[in-house]
């Protein structure tokens, strides 16, 4: 468990140290995270999932908060308009 605790902690500490990143953002990081499973490069989400996951409802909210987190550096995201195939993320450093 003290392993699980050091990991989170060095996940939170970027978005932690960065006066942009609300409450908001860190639920969706960390169910960006739980979606990808640890992989390290790209992986396919569901913006239904992710809102669920994040426990977000409005779908402007899960899109500006996926364009802040791309745009400061914490995910790298292209959206998808296909339901199917779902939106690409890869995790930032």
């Amino acid at each position: 468990m003290k392993e699980l605790a050091i990991t989170l902690e060095q996940l939170l500490q970027p978005l932690r140290s960065d006066e942009r990143v609300g409450p908001v953002h860190v639920c969706v990081y960390l169910a960006l995270l739980q979606c990808g499973g640890g992989r390290k490069g790209w992986f396919h989400i569901q913006r239904d999932e992710v809102m669920r996951l994040a426990k977000i409802k409005g779908r402007r909210t899960y899109y500006r908060v996926m364009g802040e987190l791309a745009e400061i550096g914490f995910v790298e995201y292209w959206a998808s308009r296909n339901g199917k195939s779902g939106s690409r993320v890869r995790m930032g450093s």
